[in-house]
């Protein structure tokens, strides 16, 4: 499993089981992340076993395995090891409070103790269909992508992901040199922020526009040979009625390739757009060939609007 995926596990987990050598009873906590490590704010009722070495472990279910293809599921699992030190440093307290750190059982003014790892060592286990052939895997792939449940799409990306060397299956076939995702993990963030600042001003800081990337309904993207993150779309969506497509930029460095018409049919048949029966986005001059070719059209400016430099455009689903 990859540092990062693994880091994020962590960081999304709701509570992990924390075990030290120095008390038997496991302890159900719930960490934060600060500066690459686990901070806890520690129980009232126990006493921090400081300097003691202590594993923490955190499960997840990422999806269940159709029942077309054998049935079972799909899950992660991350195991931390390290010593526990104290939390000395103010900054950090601030930043784990900030994060949501909360201490169980104390009073309003009563000191938090605050307990870290020393280091952090990562040690990630997957069930990805790892030992499945390469058949039954792109056979998987396309019944999760298929299902289109609101977990499918990271499960197909994590399972590609587990086996590197895997071809694309027909839904994610792409210009030659390029991958699409249609799942974008959260550590893609400031690639896709950075990219689209370049091009973009927007009264957005960069965290803010970060986490509307990763509160989205669908966030797809595309990497080049070395990974690089070099395409990004996202949308908002209730899944049925409406939806709207944000932020579709492709990079200069692979323009004209037929990168931004893959990107946009893959966000198009996300399981988030592909029943919605109308779909809307704010297009550039240049972009609207690119969207009509999907079926978009430009909404009439209600009389007496203003000129904007973008014009709105829609699809309506037939039904």
């Amino acid at each position: 499993m990859e540092v990062a995926t693994a880091l994020e596990l962590l960081a999304r987990s709701p509570r992990v089981l924390l075990v030290s050598q120095a008390d038997a009873a496991p302890l159900s906590l719930c960490p934060v992340i600060v500066n690459g490590t686990l901070v806890f704010a520690w129980p009232r009722d126990r006493v921090a076993p400081l300097g003691s070495p202590a594993v923490a472990l955190a499960s997840e279910h990422v999806a269940s395995i159709p029942a077309s293809c054998g049935g079972g599921a799909l899950g992660l699992e991350v195991r931390a090891t390290g010593r526990l030190i104290a939390v000395e440093e103010s900054a950090w307290i601030e930043l784990a409070t900030r994060l949501g750190a909360r201490s169980e059982g104390r009073r309003e003014g009563e000191d938090t103790a605050w307990v870290r790892f020393d280091a952090l060592n990562l040690e990630g286990t997957a069930q990805l269909a790892q030992e499945r052939t390469p058949a039954e895997k792109t056979a998987l792939l396309e019944a999760l992508w298929a299902r289109g449940l609101p977990e499918d799409p990271r499960a197909i990306d994590l399972v590609r992901r587990a086996s590197p060397t895997l071809p694309a299956p027909p839904f994610l076939q792409a210009p030659e040199g390029i991958a699409l995702w249609c799942a974008l993990e959260p550590s893609a963030e400031p690639d896709a922020v950075g990219m689209l600042g370049q091009t973009w001003r927007v009264e957005l800081t960069p965290q803010a526009w970060g986490e509307a990337h990763r509160h989205s309904s669908a966030w797809v993207g595309a990497r080049d040979r070395l990974g690089k993150l070099c395409a990004t779309a996202r949308a908002v969506s209730d899944w049925s009625r409406d939806a709207w497509i944000y932020d579709v930029m492709v990079d200069p460095s692979v323009r004209a390739r037929g990168v931004g018409r893959a990107l946009l049919r893959l966000l198009l048949e996300h399981p988030a757009l592909r029943q919605v029966r109308r779909i809307r986005l704010r297009s550039s001059e240049r972009a609207q060939s690119l969207y009509a070719r999907f079926g978009f059209q430009p909404v009439e400016r209600p009389a007496g609007q203003p000129p904007s430099q973008a014009v709105e455009m829609c699809r309506i689903r037939p039904r």
